[in-house]
């Protein structure tokens, strides 16, 4: 139905989709109709297989996989066969609705998001989609900054942290005091390298990491690249260990850097001898935090000591371990000098 010269008119389409475009283009909300016919579930395959990535630092295969996963968990099995160019902001937040009903933290949703906004946003760009339905679309607040309890990071206190690290090997300690000492990702500690460590081994560059055997010359986020400051207790071993060697700072006894599964097993059983239970190589990463946080540490003081892309993300992370905390008050003790 259309008014012409104060009159209504009836006009016919042959399809429901003919007629919406015919109305967006009397009202100016579909300017520029969107173009592609293809079923979500094609478009988003084919867009993974050689998507180059929206940033400088490109796409790589880990990204892929990752995002390949991603769509193939939730995003496709939600759109399915429908077209790209139906698919609303309703339809986006069907999408998050059913994984918060499955009790999936807002990270984790985020997570999942991520690939669909950006293959939304590659669609706009090469005018097979009129407009992003993804994009502003805030994850429902009621779940926003909480957790299922089983998802809380686990943190060990000062005592079992000790235990821990006195069960492990001494030939594996190092590797683990130094995610303990650091709050770095077990990549970027098989990652670092002898000229990593400063002048009388005060501080520690962490630039690059060693993940699924392979030496990236990137940390996971642009933020991640960071140089940490050192306990003096921390500092002095590594400079006895490597003051004057060259190479990867954590090797086997073949001049290999470890693989994170041999030291999972390792730490695993250091863990039972220990009696502390639910501890992985990110313990130690949230440990490091939570330490901080009881030292008076703000959460952007932290966010970027671990390299966090921003400090929301902290604050989300340990929001169950520090209620009461500000997130711009000021530290009360700040053991390590700013940066």
């Amino acid at each position: 139905m259309t008014r012409h010269r104060d009159k209504q008119v009836k006009t016919f389409h042959r399809t429901l989709d003919l007629a919406r475009e015919a109305k967006g283009d009397r009202t100016g909300t579909n300017r520029e109709a969107p173009r592609s016919r293809r079923p979500f579930d094609e478009y988003a395959r084919e867009w993974v297989a050689n998507c180059q990535g929206r940033t400088v630092r490109g796409f790589d295969d880990d990204t892929r996989k990752s995002y390949e996963a991603a769509l193939d968990a939730w995003a496709i099995p939600h759109f399915g066969a429908t077209r790209l160019r139906d698919i609303d902001r309703g339809d986006v937040k069907n999408l998050i609705t059913k994984m918060q009903r499955k009790g999936l933290a807002p990270a984790t949703i985020a997570r999942y998001l991520a690939p669909v906004r950006a293959l939304l946003s590659d669609a706009v760009e090469d005018g097979d989609l009129a407009a992003n339905p993804a994009l502003k679309l805030a994850i429902n607040a009621k779940t926003r900054g909480t957790r299922p309890t089983s998802e809380r990071v686990k943190v060990m206190t000062r005592a079992e942290l000790g235990a821990v690290l006195a069960a492990i090997p001494e030939q594996h300690r190092p590797i683990f005091e130094v995610m303990a000492g650091t709050g770095c990702r077990i990549s970027e500690a098989l990652g670092l390298e002898w000229r990593d460590l400063g002048e009388n081994g005060s501080t520690l560059r962490i630039e690059r990491q060693w993940y699924r055997g392979t030496l990236k010359p990137n940390t996971k986020t642009e933020a991640g690249a960071r140089t940490v400051d050192l306990s003096p207790d921390l500092a002095a071993k590594l400079w006895q260990l490597g003051a004057d060697a060259t190479g990867p700072m954590f090797t086997t006894r073949t001049g290999q850097r470890p693989s994170d599964r041999n030291l999972r097993r390792i730490l695993d059983a250091a863990a039972k001898r220990a009696g502390v239970v639910g501890v992985t190589h990110h313990t130690f990463r949230h440990t490091h935090g939570s330490m901080l946080l009881d030292q008076g540490w703000t959460i952007p003081e932290v966010s970027e000591r671990l390299g966090h892309a921003n400090p929301m993300i902290t604050a989300e992370v340990y929001s169950h371990v520090m209620p009461e905390r500000s997130v711009t008050s000021p530290s009360s003790t700040y053991p390590y000098r700013r940066r």
